[in-house]
C-alpha cells in the first residue's frame, strides 16, 4: 500500500497579507537535508520513481498536479491544486508520479536526505 499522508497548512491573515507555515519536519532527526523547486509541464508527468530512503514533501507553488500512488493492487491519486494549501508527505518505498494538468506546475520540494540516484528507483 502506498505511504503517504495529505496535511493542510496554516494560514494566518491580516490587513497586509498572509503567511502560508510550512511546518515540515523530516527524517530519523526530524530534519531537512534538501530544498529544491521541480517544474512539470502542462499535459507531463515526471515518471514513476520510488525513493527507498528519503521522505519527500511537496508543496504547489502554481498550477494543478495529480500525485498518483501504485501499489501491488491499484492505483490512487491526489489532486493537488494552487489554493488548496495541501502539503502532500511521502513515505518511503512508495511509488508516486506527477502529471501536470493543462498547465505548467511548479512544486517545492523537502527531502529528508541529500541527494542520492543510487536511492531512487525508476520504471
Amino acid at each position: 500500500m502506498a505511504k503517504f499522508e495529505l496535511k493542510k497548512i496554516k494560514k494566518i491573515k491580516s490587513e497586509k497579507g498572509e503567511i502560508k507555515k510550512l511546518s515540515v519536519s523530516l527524517g530519523k532527526e526530524n530534519k531537512i537535508s534538501e530544498i529544491y523547486t521541480t517544474t512539470v509541464k502542462a499535459f507531463s508527468e515526471n515518471g514513476w520513481r520510488l525513493h527507498k530512503e528519503a521522505k519527500i514533501t511537496l508543496f504547489l507553488l502554481s498550477g494543478s498536479v495529480f500525485v498518483d500512488f501504485e501499489n501491488e493492487f491499484k492505483t490512487e491519486n491526489i489532486h493537488l491544486k494552487e489554493n488548496l494549501n495541501d502539503l502532500l508527505e511521502i513515505f518511503p518505498d512508495s511509488w508516486f508520479n506527477i502529471r501536470a494538468e493543462d498547465q505548467e506546475a511548479t512544486l517545492l520540494c523537502f527531502s529528508s536526505i541529500l541527494h542520492n540516484p543510487k536511492e531512487i528507483l525508476r520504471k
